[in-house]
């Protein structure tokens, strides 16, 4: 199920149509994010990834 709002540039990526708008905040300096963010990197560091992703 896609959610089209008026007024925005359309984008269709072959499975779901999808909208895109400029006017989504970045989460790239979100005290939140960046947390969750080096929580990934130190489990990731510790445990790796499994072998069939790893290829």
């Amino acid at each position: 199920m896609s959610m089209a709002i008026s007024g925005k540039s359309k984008k269709d990526d072959g499975s779901q149509p999808v909208v895109v708008s400029k006017k989504v905040k970045s989460h790239e300096k979100d005290p939140f994010f960046i947390r969750k963010t080096k929580a990934a990197e130190a489990f990731l560091n510790k445990h790796g990834l499994p072998a069939a992703l790893a290829k």
